[in-house]
């Protein structure tokens, strides 16, 4: 199996193969500890890759997660240039605790009970009503002489 190697390194031949080999060995982790998010080590193995000209299809195969996780990841934390491994990471804790609390909010509401849904339904219907008799009466202010 070719180890994967950067095409500028290919042909300018700067780092030694050994040193190469060494770099690009897979991510190892324990099946039993890995998580669903990316963790502040996965975070800095991208960025380690990314600096030294690997695609993220390349990066996915040694990180052994899907190409879509580690595109989104870039992309969300702005990108292959300003990639930065901590600040990724704190941003995935702020997006989490704000999902959090919008799941709180909406916990919040439903905990009103039918009755308060009812009479929230009976005024957008209301609103509703009185916008179509503003349309009416604007309609036929335009075709009355008609």
């Amino acid at each position: 199996m070719r180890k994967i190697i950067p095409q500028k390194y290919e042909k300018r031949g700067d780092v030694p193969k050994f040193e190469l080999e060494h770099f690009f060995k897979p991510f190892k982790f324990d099946i039993d500890e890995r998580t669903k998010e990316l963790g502040l080590d996965e975070r800095e193995f991208i960025k380690k890759h990314l600096d030294v000209g690997l695609s993220c299809s390349q990066i996915s195969l040694l990180l052994k997660r899907g190409k879509n996780t580690v595109v989104t990841e870039i992309r969300r934390n702005g990108g292959r240039e300003k990639y930065d491994p901590k600040e990724a990471q704190e941003n995935y804790f702020t997006r989490k605790k704000i999902g959090y609390e919008k799941m709180q909010e909406k916990s919040k509401i439903q905990d009103y009970g039918p009755s308060v849904r009812l009479k929230n339904l009976e005024f957008q219907i209301e609103i509703l009503f009185d916008e179509l008799k503003k349309l009416k009466e604007k309609y036929d202010s335009k075709h009355q002489g008609i």
